[in-house]
């Protein structure tokens, strides 16, 4: 009587054991993040000129910087091998394109997307994503962000005056991708 009640007790412990690892399988599987940000690697464009692409065929992100000269400093959409001024020989982070802006005082450019879907009031978001300076830079910001908007930004946030909600500071090394990381409580919208 004493083994069948060992046999099944060690039965038992093991079939729990699955049981627990199975359920915290389902639930870790639902708890992993999911990304708002339509385009993210900034791999979907329409109409773009191979040799030259442009922010503005970029789908879903806009560019409102609104520069002293528009015709020749708005924010760019980069790609591997391209040549631009200043060049940058790093290979996107992710995919094949990704954004260039100018972070001067004079002449700060922003771009922006809507998010597939509204932030919900009192939850905490994770807000990443990765920066790196060009090959000849002699200007870099001190940091460089994210802010959060139930409108549309029309108005340049450096000159408008408004900070950050995520932001991180960024190596002066051409070299490398740094991750700019941050969490954020959403007040709803």
């Amino acid at each position: 009587m004493k083994k069948s009640s060992i046999v099944i007790s060690v039965i038992a412990k093991a079939l729990l054991k699955k049981i627990i690892l199975v359920f915290l399988i389902v639930i870790s599987s639902n708890l992993k993040g999911q990304n708002l940000v339509p385009n993210p690697s900034f791999e979907d464009t329409l109409n773009c000129f191979p040799g030259m692409p442009n922010i503005y065929c970029l789908l879903d992100w806009k560019d409102h910087s609104a520069p002293v000269n528009p015709a020749l400093n708005t924010a760019d959409l980069c790609f591997n091998t391209a040549v631009f001024f200043p060049p940058s020989s790093i290979p996107a982070f992710d995919g094949t394109k990704y954004i260039g802006i100018d972070c001067q005082p004079m002449n700060s450019e922003y771009v922006q997307v809507q998010l597939t879907q509204s932030m919900i009031a009192g939850t905490t978001y994770c807000v990443s994503f990765y920066v790196s300076v060009c090959d000849q830079t002699t200007f870099i910001a001190p940091s460089l962000g994210a802010r959060f908007s139930v409108s549309e930004i029309t108005s340049n946030p450096y000159t408008a005056g408004m900070s950050a909600h995520v932001q991180g500071v960024v190596p002066f090394d051409p070299t490398i991708w740094t991750k700019i990381t941050g969490t954020y409580t959403a007040s709803g919208g």
